[in-house]
């Protein structure tokens, strides 16, 4: 997400304080969706500047507001990997279960699929369903090339994940058992997509 502009969703992107105070100041809904649906917020959280996450947040953004693909700025933030910023939305109130509420994917899908070990392990501290299921048929950014049938995090992880990502899932009590609608495990996943054997191995 290129942040290039000089407005409001721009500054929050650059985490320019200065600049956010001045729109703010000025009358801006802190809500509003700029550039690709994503609210300020969600820019500032997605880019890892904490200082404008609680800034915005002071002011008075919602934790829980929705932008592109209804996606909420905790999703945002642990696909980036920014473990701060979702500390700061999670002490805010933001659903840590919940970042496209038209796929059910959850933070825990996006950090998961990314590889984001820092983020994966706060979300599981702080209470994420380890479990979550994506719903059935939902249209995702995360596997473009089909739909949702019911994925759990450990089904990102099989995609995108790491050992060590998969072995903190598994710690967490991500249960390997479960199956797609599809009928394909984890593992099952992972050996359909040509992952690496230690990786088959490790689910």
């Amino acid at each position: 997400m290129p942040i290039t502009s000089d407005d409001f969703w721009g500054s929050a992107g650059r985490g320019d304080l200065e600049r956010i105070q001045y729109h703010l100041d000025h009358g801006v809904d802190i809500n509003a969706r700029g550039q690709a649906g994503i609210n300020a917020l969600g820019y500032a959280a997605f880019e890892g500047h904490a200082s404008a996450v609680r800034l915005l947040l002071a002011r008075g953004a919602d934790p829980n507001g929705t932008g592109y693909m209804d996606g909420m700025p905790i999703g945002l933030a642990a696909w980036a990997g920014q473990a701060l910023c979702i500390e700061l939305l999670l002490d805010a109130g933001a659903d840590i279960n919940r970042g496209h509420a038209t796929n059910g994917e959850s933070p825990l899908h996006h950090a998961s699929i990314k590889n984001r070990i820092e983020a994966v392990a706060i979300l599981l501290e702080r209470g994420a369903e380890v479990n979550h299921r994506a719903s059935d048929g939902g249209i995702t950014e995360l596997m473009p090339e089909e739909t949702l049938s019911g994925e759990t995090p450990l089904h990102m992880a099989a995609v995108g994940g790491s050992v060590a990502l998969i072995l903190a899932l598994l710690a967490g009590g991500a249960d390997s058992s479960i199956q797609t609608h599809r009928g394909e495990s984890p593992r099952d996943l992972a050996r359909r997509i040509h992952r690496e054997e230690e990786i088959i191995a490790a689910l």
